[in-house]
């Protein structure tokens, strides 16, 4: 009787197990729908331009810069996978799939439109404050 039970048991083990990774690939497979339509995958690429920018104004004879940012481009899927643990850890697949909804809908579209712009003018804003309050903090030293 004791080993008719351990194999029940083994066998809603392996079943729970199953039905958890059809889960994870269910999720994974719309939290990269959410990348698309949510146009972080654009930011993403946003993004690097403008940090390859930085480093080729800095070090324009750099060939090494050219190759990363191509590696790099490639392998946002792989940086993407890293990340979903994190967005699983915080929203759960409902609310993943409500915000697919959202972004698919009239006024996301339109967020998702102007996002890279507002990233690339934001950056700008940025790199300008941090310069000014480097600027400062640096004159005021003795």
């Amino acid at each position: 009787m004791h080993l008719k039970n351990s194999g029940i048991v083994t066998l809603l083990l392996l079943l729970l197990g199953q039905t958890l990774m059809a889960d994870d690939e269910a999720y994974y497979k719309d939290f990269q729908t959410f990348l698309e339509v949510s146009g972080s995958n654009a930011t993403q690429k946003v993004v690097l331009t403008n940090m390859f920018n930085q480093f080729k104004a800095a070090q324009p004879n750099n060939p090494a810069f050219a190759q990363m940012e191509d590696l790099m481009s490639r392998e946002l899927e792989a940086l993407n996978k890293k990340l979903f643990p994190i967005y699983k850890k915080y929203i759960s697949h409902e609310d993943m799939k409500m915000m697919i909804q959202f972004f698919q809908s009239p006024a996301g579209k339109r967020m998702v439109e102007y996002q890279p712009k507002i990233v690339q003018e934001s950056m700008q804003i940025g790199m300008s404050w941090g310069q000014d309050v480097a600027r400062r903090v640096l004159s005021a030293q003795p």
